[in-house]
């Protein structure tokens, strides 16, 4: 069936290819060849429905340096699909991890966040992007922030976790009180300051980083005040 499926994929029209790249998936491994073919094709949606299935393979290790290539594509949906494939692949960290951490610059919020995540598949072998991945507790999407920090406050690493709660307590305190992400802030604190999972020393930075943001609340509060 994938020697048919490679011989429709000379057709000239891409919605055509488009639906061979979904039959591709389901013959999985003995189409890997063609899905990887299908990376460099002229429509985006093609070359990203590519880089989905081939993610989806998760054991098909083959893909990953024409995945990690795709990072650079011009269309966002396709790298945003190799970012998340190479993400469950989970291989080849030498390769893929600075790529990846390349990626926490795209001027596409949604590649940055879904870099951050494939990057966490990589655990202790992602630590040469830890600068990176720090750097995006300071984005500009309070999305991308919001979700990078929550995951870093459960890093293996204790620096790791201390300087997302400290990130948390420093974002909360600079924050307007009427700004929805305060409440975020305050609520992941709190979360954190009674997760018994959390040691004790992690549990008392973010109590104290609480109080700062709850004083600092109070405070402005105050001179609002008429």
């Amino acid at each position: 069936m994938a020697a048919v499926l490679a011989e429709v994929l000379r057709c000239d029209n891409p919605g055509t290819r488009f639906a061979v790249v979904q039959q591709l998936r389901i013959v999985g491994e003995p189409a890997t060849q063609q899905l990887i073919r299908l990376l460099s094709d002229d429509q985006p949606r093609v070359r990203a429905a590519a880089a989905y299935c081939l993610g989806r393979a998760r054991k098909t290790t083959a893909s990953v340096p024409s995945l990690v290539d795709r990072l650079a594509d011009t269309h966002p949906a396709v790298r945003r699909e190799a970012a998340r494939a190479l993400g469950r692949i989970a291989h080849g960290p030498a390769l893929v991890v600075p790529a990846l951490a390349k990626m926490l610059r795209d001027p596409d919020d949604l590649i940055r966040l879904t870099a951050a995540d494939a990057l966490d598949a990589f655990g202790a072998e992602a630590e040469p992007a830890f600068d990176e991945l720090v750097a995006v507790s300071h984005d500009s999407s309070r999305d991308v922030r919001k979700n990078r920090l929550l995951e870093l406050t459960k890093d293996s690493k204790f620096h790791v976790r201390r300087a997302a709660v400290s990130t948390l307590t420093a974002l909360g305190e600079v924050l307007d009180n009427q700004d929805a992400e305060l409440k975020l802030i305050v609520s992941a604190l709190a979360g954190i300051a009674h997760d018994e999972e959390q040691d004790k020393d992690i549990r008392k930075i973010s109590r104290d980083g609480l109080n700062r943001v709850q004083s600092t609340t109070s405070e402005e509060a105050e001179r609002s005040t008429p």
